[in-house]
């Protein structure tokens, strides 16, 4: 089990869960709370930003080439 303490509102989390979630600098974090607990985990990239994100399995080189000249 890790601890850590809250001090005016705010946590250090410890560096095994930085570590476990993959969390780096400037990540974005969820709480989803559920009764009396609260799971942590990094928020997952939306592709909603990018119209064409569904489209990645036709994004290699191949694709590339053959498109090159459309």
């Amino acid at each position: 089990m890790l601890t850590s303490k809250l001090n005016a509102g705010l946590t250090t989390i410890p560096a095994e869960v930085l570590e476990h979630l993959g969390l780096r600098e400037g990540d974005e974090i969820v709480y989803v709370i559920t009764g009396d607990e609260v799971r942590m985990a990094r928020r997952q990239p939306e592709t909603r930003d990018d119209p064409f994100a569904i489209f990645y399995e036709w994004n290699s080189e191949e694709d590339e080439k053959g498109y090159e000249r459309l």
